[in-house]
Order: structure tokens, then sequence, then C-alpha cells
């Protein structure tokens, strides 16, 4: 079994964000190529460019803007190497008669060799536990339908799908869930 540890991204630490950066790109490159056969290849391909531009090339702007945000990292604890890593980005949702604390759970992922191994479990007990600390209502996140083991790890965590899979890609047929957890 791995040795990890789960921490939060050094925000403050720039030299170690530099060596951080392309461990982050990889981690989340090759665990969503594995789909490219199984979802589309564009259509993957397309996703990974667009996640990098946004959010993952941009960790301080996207996960630490303020304190109900946050991207924790995990690494082995023996070579320090970057093996798992999730973000919980702050929604503020109005509607005519409440504000609501939503989170957006978003690049959950755990490289390929260490999967099964119980670090996506304390990965989403951590963001869980942050995301009470910090009085949100909901968690929600979106994943593609083959996604099949992510899907049943949120589910065992209490996560429900909501609504009928939304198609994403019409001309590549491709296709998402939206899941949410519901805290309070």
């Amino acid at each position: 079994m791995c040795d990890f540890k789960i921490e939060k991204y050094p925000q403050h630490d720039t030299t170690e964000q530099e060596k951080l950066h392309s461990e982050i790109i990889n981690l989340f490159t090759d665990g969503l190529g594995m789909y490219r056969d199984i979802v589309n290849k564009q259509h993957v391909d397309n996703y990974i460019q667009k996640s990098i531009l946004s959010d993952i090339s941009n960790i301080n702007d996207t996960y630490f803007t303020n304190e109900k945000s946050c991207f924790w990292i995990v690494k082995n604890k023996e070579s320090q190497e970057l093996i798992g890593m999730v973000g919980l980005q702050y929604l503020s949702i109005q509607n005519s008669k409440t504000k609501e604390n939503v989170g957006e759970l978003r690049r959950m992922n755990v490289k390929e060799s260490e999967r099964k191994k119980g670090i996506a479990s304390k990965l989403l007990e951590t963001l869980i536990e942050f995301a009470k600390e910090k009085n949100y209502s909901k968690i929600k996140l979106s994943c593609w339908v083959q996604q099949l083991a992510a899907i049943n790890l949120y589910k065992k965590f209490g996560f429900k799908i909501v609504g009928e899979p939304r198609c994403v890609n019409i001309e590549k047929q491709v296709y998402d869930y939206d899941l949410e957890l519901i805290l309070q």
C-alpha cells in the first residue's frame, strides 16, 4: 500500500508551484487520456486543453481568491511524487429567495498506478470536511457517463445523480452526468 500525504496546494511558495505545474498537467492529462477511445479523442483533447488554460494553469486565481475554495494535492511520502489532486471551487448561487453556498468539485484525479488504494476516498473526505467547515449547502460535479468507477465512488459518499445525462457534444455523442451532495 502506498503511504501518501494530502496537503493544500502551496499557494505562497512559487518555487514549489513551478515544480508542481508540469506534474499537475501530466497527472490531469494522463488521467483523462484513458477516455480518449471510450468518450471521443477530439472531445477529450479539447477538454484537457480548455481545462489547462482555464484553471489548472491558474490554481491560485481559481482556488485561493477566497477562503471557501481550495485545491489539494497528494504526494507519495517516500518519493514526493505527485499522485493525486482535487479542487473545490466556491460558487455563490443567488436565487429570488435565498443565497446558497455551493461548491463545484473539480479536477479529481489519482495516478492510474495508485488507484484502488484509498487515495480518492481520502481526498473526498478532506474536501467534504472542508465544505462542511465553510458552511456549504451542497457540492456539485459533472463527469462523463463512462467514468463508472468515479461515479460509484461519488455515490458511496452520498452524491446523487441529478436529472438525465446531459449532452455536451451532440456531434461526438458525449454525455455528462451532473451529481450533487446535499450538506445542509
